[in-house]
């Protein structure tokens, strides 16, 4: 019961798909054998910001704290679409605490993206909907050092992690605890 799991709207986890079953996600971290971290199934492209403003969303390790800084922005709906594109996310348990991964957690969902690959193509393979990671830069809630104008990317491809300007389309994957 660990990463590249497939999680159900019932709470249940399994290795295979379940066409019976409705799955929300794909396991992205497990401690002790248990999930405890699971990707949306969906992603969109949007830009991290439209405004040139340090956000205080800083942390590396911890996206719902960038989420709650930004949420503490006066017409944030608006000015971050990458967040609110997680935030808005609803999967079919209705489960709506998604959020942008922070630098740290989209470095970690890299290093595991081709197990999440192989789950995805057995839903999609069973009639499920799913989009496997592509190779393009995806944002993470990080700021840059420079936090007016850069936020975290991180290639999908090469792996590697740079600041990119906040009001560039990227692609945007939500996550949530399990």
């Amino acid at each position: 019961e660990g990463i590249g799991y497939i999680a159900y709207s019932d709470g249940t986890i399994s290795a295979e798909y379940n066409s019976a079953k409705t799955a929300v996600g794909v396991v992205i971290e497990a401690t002790g054998g248990v999930a405890t971290k699971i990707v949306s199934l969906t992603e969109t492209t949007a830009e991290w910001s439209i405004e040139e403003v340090d956000t205080n969303a800083t942390s590396e390790t911890d996206g719902m704290a960038n989420l709650r800084a930004i949420q503490s922005i006066d017409g944030w709906e608006e000015k971050y679409p990458a967040f609110k594109w997680c935030d808005d996310y609803t999967d079919a348990s209705d489960n709506s605490e998604w959020y942008l991964p922070a630098k740290d957690e989209l470095d970690q969902l890299y290093s595991v993206k081709d197990v999440i690959n192989t789950a995805i193509e057995k839903i999609t393979a069973g009639d499920g909907t799913a989009t496997s990671f592509d190779t393009g830069n995806y944002w993470s809630s990080s700021q840059y050092y420079d936090g007016n104008f850069e936020a975290w990317t991180q290639s999908f491809s090469a792996g590697d992690q740079n600041g990119d300007l906040k009001d560039i389309a990227r692609s945007v994957r939500a996550v949530r605890a399990f």
